[in-house]
């Protein structure tokens, strides 16, 4: 059982500002590399030392969001224990979601099964790599969709239970509820297919996640002790 000391509030705020840090850095690098145009250049780009440093940067940084909403909800808990229990459930699905594929990507995609398609010399070989990742693709977008409906809620909730708290940090509750809002679009344009319908891209994410982050860790770093 954790006990929510001093210390632990303070770690929790740190690993919510790096993790604030590292969607800068991880978004940074995304024009480092060209966008694959084929499931060669997909392959090939699981190879790219660019692409590897990002995976682990985002792996990280996933693990270190996680460990922020962790010390919201203990340091809440008591003000509303149903939505931060339920909201705390659905962030620790999202991290699941979130680390087994991405886990899957860098340490086999990217170390393993890259390389050994670079390495082949005959067609037929290629050929039966690149069926293999057009299936993990595949397989990696539709975890894709039920991690987007988990987190949706999980911001939800944590939005409405930290507006019943007041005073700025209204403006976390903010931040959670509009996050839900963004991702929201974003899977309403994914399925619908309307172009005017979407999250925002990657300029709405950094407008509201970093910021939120950021406060998270003031948050937790100024007031440590226990509501």
């Amino acid at each position: 059982m954790i006990i929510p000391t001093r210390a632990f509030y303070r770690t929790m705020a740190l690993c919510s500002t790096t993790a604030a840090v590292g969607m800068l850095v991880a978004q940074s690098w995304l024009a480092r590399y060209p966008s694959p145009e084929d499931v060669a250049d997909f392959i090939a780009l699981h190879a790219n030392p660019v692409f590897i440093a990002q995976s682990w940067v985002i792996l990280v940084q996933v693990f270190l969001m996680f460990l922020a909403h962790w010390g919201v909800a203990v340091k809440n808990y008591r003000l509303s224990p149903a939505l931060f229990a339920t909201g705390f459930l659905f962030f620790l699905i999202w991290e699941l979601l979130e680390l087994v594929p991405r886990s899957i990507n860098l340490f086999a995609a990217s170390y393993v099964w890259a390389p050994q398609y670079l390495a082949a010399v005959d067609e037929s070989t290629r050929s039966i790599w690149e069926i293999g990742f057009r299936m993990f693709d595949d397989v990696s977008g539709a975890i894709r969709e039920t991690r987007r409906v988990v987190i949706i809620l999980a911001y939800l909730l944590f939005g409405l239970a930290i507006w019943r708290i007041g005073g700025w940090v209204r403006a976390i509750s903010a931040l959670y509820l509009l996050n839900s809002l963004r991702l929201t679009l974003g899977v309403i344009g994914g399925w619908s297919g309307s172009t005017w319908v979407s999250g925002g891209g990657t300029a709405a994410f950094l407008l509201l996640m970093v910021p939120m982050f950021i406060l998270i860790g003031v948050w937790l770093w100024r007031e440590p002790e226990p509501v």
